[in-house]
């Protein structure tokens, strides 16, 4: 069952910075989380302008008050994009050395202003997409992109080169650089990621090398399984990265914002629909007691 989860509306760029959206998940009568995140972060106490420390900390991501976060929070992280660059991102776990058949969910909530254009600039590797979700293995990259990818591209959900603009774009899939190519999640185009609201996007990896998996979420509707080795025979998890590398460069100079991070290597405890654990998007990172702040990033050598 889909949930109205957020009341956000798309607003004007111009009035982004005078306006708080408030945008409230209910929590109903889901449970508790009962299990120990691995990492969780929040924009809550930052100060608005210097830079986001804890998460990962770059001179191009800033804390915010432009508008509320998605649990009704003064402020935000706001990730400020310089048309032609590339790099937007950082680790967001620190070192992890996770083996064959461990998991883990990561669930990252976003606001796209009304504005905001899901294209590329002049660069030669577009392809369609962007690198968003990245887990690093001592074996290869396994990636969930934004947009559409060669040779599966749908220019409803792709990014388009400069000047055209996209409106709205999804949470594709994944992209393996371990030799399974471009796996695209069945339902990828169920739950679109569009501008002027908060939506939580999730993944979740199983690592194996034959029974591997890459699922992904935007707020509760479920976007299927892509099967494909995740973690080569022998290899570790070194890492996951948000933000990883924008295809193409960005079009234009522009912003983004997200807030209220989870990463769990336990099992979550609650469900979607369909019965697969996930971390419910009413969850928030006040939620969990005994929080375990991130570690400052790591530099990250990606293409």
């Amino acid at each position: 069952m889909s949930l109205p989860w957020f009341a956000g509306r798309a607003l004007p760029a111009l009035v982004l910075s005078a306006v708080s959206i408030f945008a409230t998940a209910s929590a109903g009568t889901v449970s508790a989380p009962s299990y120990t995140p691995l990492k969780v972060w929040s924009a809550a106490g930052g100060a608005r302008g210097t830079a986001v420390k804890g998460f990962y900390a770059s001179t191009n991501t800033t804390y915010s008050t432009d508008l509320a976060g998605p649990f009704g929070g003064s402020t935000t992280a706001k990730i400020s994009q310089q048309a032609g660059s590339n790099w937007f991102g950082g680790e967001i776990t620190g070192a992890i050395s996770l083996k064959a058949g461990s998991d883990i969910w990561i669930r990252v909530y976003q606001f796209f202003p009304s504005s905001f254009c899901f294209s590329y600039g002049g660069g030669g590797d577009g392809w369609g997409g962007t690198k968003w979700f990245r887990a690093q293995t001592s074996g290869g990259r396994s990636t969930v992109e934004l947009g559409t990818a060669s040779p599966n591209s749908n220019p409803t959900y792709a990014f388009q080169r400069a000047p055209a603009c996209g409106t709205v774009t999804a949470a594709y899939g994944d992209i393996s650089e371990m030799g399974a190519g471009n796996q695209p999640f069945p339902d990828y185009t169920a739950a679109p990621l569009v501008r002027g609201k908060w939506q939580a996007l999730q993944t979740h990896w199983h690592f194996g090398d034959s029974d591997g998996y890459v699922e992904g979420w935007v707020d509760d509707t479920y976007l299927g399984r892509s099967n494909h080795t995740t973690l080569k025979s022998g290899a570790t998890v070194d890492g996951i990265v948000y933000g990883d590398y924008w295809n193409g460069g960005f079009p234009v100079d522009q912003a983004f914002y997200y807030d209220d991070v989870i990463v769990t290597a336990q099992k979550p405890n609650t469900v979607d629909s369909g019965g697969r654990p996930f971390i419910h998007p009413s969850h928030k990172v006040s939620d969990f007691s005994g929080q375990t702040q991130p570690s400052a990033p790591a530099n990250v050598s990606v293409q």
